[in-house]
């Protein structure tokens, strides 16, 4: 029997997907953030035949398959060669056997997994949408097939309850008559008029339900239908409920409308102005242009070979700018700055003495709080452990001499980790020097959201207000012990 050990998410930096299709069946990991992990790394142990499977994962563990079918062993050998490596946003890639890790039996993922990827996926896209952050998803905005199977559901409950309600109108038609009717084409009437045709061919307006917005709506609900590419896999392995059903239901409602080709009903639905008495139609409609727009995923995974889909989500930038948002919302946006998208200057100035992988090395985030703190923060998205690892202390301290908030230094250099906690100030270390003044070395602890902050906007809002709660109490903290 064939043992493969895979190091998941090698560098902790990246959540996300592996889906790995062969004749022999599907394997799937779902790879989650480690800080939803309920202790240390493990390695999950899978015996893998073949069949259809997803295993829940976590940021850091390893998963190891035995299979001794040769078919079961090509599917995970070409995940192996095609899931990123030890890049940054690589998913896995090929490990070893360590006795550190706890060996434990590999869990199936279960819908509410795949439901908190997706919701995770949702955060970073509204972020890109809003332009608060800078890159794509792998598969772009609206294409990654995490998010397909949410699009489809909100797409369905925006439409489904309207349906007996759509509006008649009127539709410009050409068809051949046998007798006048609206504005009969000239040369046809000739002929007709000549005795060479029984029919005129002419352009009549029609009063019907099958106007632009109804064909529209129709099309994308046969894309849904119709999808039997990853999603529909997702859907199997998950358990979760599958749209095509509900779509199919409401599709019988439309059972004598004609369906666009897929083309021209993502033109039709970017370019189709609704009148006043359809504007309630307005977000079916943008939700149906995203439908109908193509991903190169609706194609059905190939039991004949072996086909890999990937989709890696940037845990670490996720983190920072969650970071970045808790300044924001406890100081206001203009006494706090990005470094993550700016070269500095608005509050400080940033000298940058060196390069490191091909980057220059900056800290995340300033900010100015009220008692004159001016503080550095550099968000760790790493287990923080009772004190900060030596090289994250180094690295502080170097910030300390490298930023100047106009011709004064740092009061205070922060490194920010991840914790379901409030916020803490284990660790004060004054820089050494010749300063009056020597800024603080200290850690703070936000907390990273959990399943339940992500499931919709108003969860993510109440998070987002506990996030800057431990930022708030954080800064009454170190002006309470500076000014002890």
């Amino acid at each position: 029997m064939a043992e493969h050990f895979l190091d998941v998410s090698p560098r902790g930096k990246a959540a996300g997907l592996l889906l790995a299709a062969g004749a022999s069946g599907s394997l799937g990991l779902i790879v989650l953030p480690k800080p939803w992990r309920d202790g240390p790394a493990r390695a999950r142990c899978l015996e893998w035949n073949g069949g259809d499977i997803v295993v829940r994962c976590y940021e850091g563990d390893q998963v190891v398959v035995r299979t001794s079918n040769p078919l079961a062993e090509n599917v995970v050998q070409a995940a192996i060669n095609n899931a990123g490596g030890r890049e940054v946003g690589g998913l896995i890639a090929p490990g070893s056997f360590s006795e550190r890790r706890l060996r434990t039996e590999a869990t199936p993922a279960s819908g509410r997994d795949f439901a908190a990827l997706a919701g995770l996926t949702r955060v970073w896209q509204e972020r890109i949408r809003r332009g608060t952050v800078t890159g794509l998803l792998p598969h772009g905005p609206t294409g990654s097939p995490l998010l397909r199977p949410l699009l489809y559901s909100d797409f369905l409950t925006e439409v489904v309850g309207r349906l007996r309600t759509l509006r008649r109108g009127y539709e410009e038609r050409s068809e051949p008559l046998m007798g006048i009717r609206g504005r009969p084409d000239e040369r046809s009437l000739q002929r007709a008029l000549s005795q060479e045709s029984l029919k005129v061919e002419c352009r009549f307006e029609e009063f019907t339900h099958q106007t632009p917005l109804v064909r529209t709506l129709a099309t994308a609900l046969d894309v849904i239908v119709g999808d039997r590419g990853v999603v529909g896999w997702l859907l199997r392995a998950s358990g979760l409920p599958d749209p095509s059903e509900r779509a199919a239901q409401a599709r019988r409602l439309l059972f004598d409308v004609a369906p666009y080709p897929r083309a021209e009903a993502l033109h039709v639905a970017r370019t189709l102005n609704l009148g006043r008495l359809d504007a309630a139609w307005v977000e079916a409609l943008a939700l149906a242009q995203r439908v109908l727009t193509p991903t190169g995923e609706e194609s059905s995974l190939d039991a004949s070979s072996t086909a890999l889909r990937t989709v890696s989500l940037p845990t670490e930038k996720i983190w920072e700018d969650l970071v970045y948002d808790s300044f924001v919302r406890a100081l206001g946006p203009t006494r706090v700055e990005n470094l993550n998208v700016s070269a500095g200057g608005h509050l400080a100035t940033v000298r940058r003495p060196w390069l490191t992988e091909g980057r220059q090395l900056v800290p995340d985030v300033l900010a100015q709080a009220d008692g004159d703190l001016r503080l550095v923060v550099d968000a760790k998205y790493k287990e923080p452990g009772s004190t900060p690892a030596i090289e994250d202390q180094y690295q502080l301290f170097a910030y300390s001499h490298l930023i100047w908030f106009g011709t004064t230094n740092p009061t205070h250099c922060v490194l920010a980790y991840p914790d379901y906690g409030p916020a803490t100030v284990p660790f004060d270390a004054p820089r050494a020097g010749d300063d009056d003044a020597p800024p603080h070395l200290r850690s703070l602890r936000i907390p990273f959201p959990s399943v339940r902050d992500i499931q919709d906007s108003a969860a993510w809002q109440d998070f987002a207000n506990q996030a800057s709660g431990a930022v708030a109490a954080f800064l009454q903290e170190i002006h309470h012990i500076d000014h002890a």
